[in-house]
């Protein structure tokens, strides 16, 4: 396996490729009690295609999320009870881009790498089967409608995307769980459900050379192939699809959500890490607690300490989320966007750039120690094409231009979108 070590903290990474075709990445450490793998597919929600001609190739919303629940069954029987056996800890994510499955062990590792490899590669679904999930999946989905955070991300998305698939639930809808059956998914795991589609990434107390040869015996059979050819994705106009919503349900407390639209088209991991982060530090210098402008929110009582935002860049959709809870939602939109308009029409300040780049790197030093956290950062690297190494440095080498240029460029004011979650009207 290829060393590479990181001349910052000295750390290293071991990359190495299963006879399969499926990417090895390990971070050892040996003083660890603990072992962490992370095996994630390239493929998600907003795939709603399989490769190849015809309308007949369309999945249905909430697909990648209904398979992400059945591949623990087999035919054996449940593997999360297998996991729990071995003593260790598993779960299981589906995001807009691709689908995470993980585990966590103090002890037999190479067992439960067996049982993750199962579970994952391993095809097993039947019509009755998926019948039964579509009534657990169905209350998932009610539970959701429940939250009203999660119904004000959604109908921030809705509003600002006309058709790139990222503005439906991950869950999708009762409707459209209800049209997948046990054929499509045999259809979509022979399509992305592949070695040379996935990455598999370790941390912890492990020997990367043990790990290699665990990964051969079990999928030695498991042939090689190429990386699907994905359907593109709908044309998305650039502007917003609705400026203001309001979203009615039983709250405490009001929540509201500001959405910036970005680039419609598909960036590279390097463009669009430096947009995210870019933006992301642009914000902090702006909105961050550190700042008087944010000292005055609070003490106005119009935000709390969960106000935050995010930036996100996503196979063509990219975007920055500002909020949290507030009493008055339209004067925070008003406060917000004054400030954020005139930040970007002045130079930002150098001395607190250079403090958001040492938090940064004090992020970066602990991510180094959360295992999992450190899986999931090498795994979306691999799918970016980044070196994870090269994330820290080219974080320090933006300069207050470059931070104020890749702002400018996502916080436009006239692709911007709003939702307010409100009490019921008395």
């Amino acid at each position: 396996m290829r060393e590479q070590r990181d001349p910052v903290c000295g750390e290293r990474i071991l990359f190495g490729q299963a006879k399969c075709g499926l990417p090895i990445r390990v971070v050892p450490r040996q003083k660890f009690s603990r072992a962490c793998a992370h095996l994630t597919v390239d493929f998600g929600a907003v795939d709603r295609a399989l490769p190849g001609p015809g309308r007949g190739r369309r999945l249905p919303a909430g697909v990648a999320h209904f398979l992400e629940h059945k591949m623990f069954e087999k035919a054996r029987g449940d593997l999360f009870s297998e996991f729990s056996r071995l003593g260790s800890s598993a779960n299981a994510m589906t995001g807009h881009t691709s689908t995470s499955y993980v585990f966590s062990c103090t002890d037999s590792f190479e067992e439960n790498l067996d049982v993750l490899l199962d579970v994952v590669f391993d095809a097993y679904f039947t019509d009755e089967l998926v019948q039964k999930e579509q009534g657990i999946i169905a209350e998932e989905i009610r539970g959701y409608d429940d939250s009203a955070g999660w119904r004000a991300y959604r109908a921030l998305l809705e509003g600002m995307y006309h058709k790139h698939p990222v503005r439906d639930d991950i869950a999708g809808t009762e409707r459209t769980i209800a049209q997948i059956t046990a054929d499509q998914l045999h259809a979509v795991h022979a399509a992305f459900y592949a070695p040379h589609n996935a990455v598999l990434c370790v941390a912890g107390n492990v020997d990367a050379a043990a790990v290699l040869r665990r990964v051969d015996a079990r999928l030695g059979r498991v042939r090689r192939g190429q990386a699907p050819v994905r359907p593109p994705l709908p044309v998305e106009p650039a502007g917003i699809r609705r400026r203001r919503q309001n979203v009615r349900m039983p709250v405490g407390l009001p929540i509201f959500y500001l959405g910036f639209k970005g680039p419609v088209d598909e960036l590279s991991g390097a463009e669009a890490f430096r947009l995210e982060t870019a933006t992301s530090i642009a914000l902090e210098l702006v909105l961050g607690e550190t700042t008087e402008f944010h000292d005055q929110l609070y003490a106005d009582g119009l935000i709390g300490e969960e106000f935050s935002w995010t930036t996100r860049s996503e196979r063509g959709a990219t975007y920055a989320i500002i909020g949290g809870q507030t009493p008055d939602p339209r004067a925070l939109e008003r406060r917000v966007l004054s400030e954020v308009e005139n930040a970007l029409d002045r130079p930002l300040d150098g001395v607190a750039l250079e403090r958001v780049k040492r938090r940064i790197l004090g992020d970066y030093v602990r991510l180094l120690d959360s295992m999992e956290g450190l899986c999931g950062q090498l795994a979306e690297c691999h799918r970016a094409g980044l070196d994870f190494f090269s994330l820290l440095p080219r974080v320090e080498r933006m300069s207050v231009k470059t931070v104020l240029r890749q702002a400018r460029r996502l916080l436009q004011l006239g692709r911007m979108a709003s939702v307010a979650v409100l009490p019921p009207k008395q």
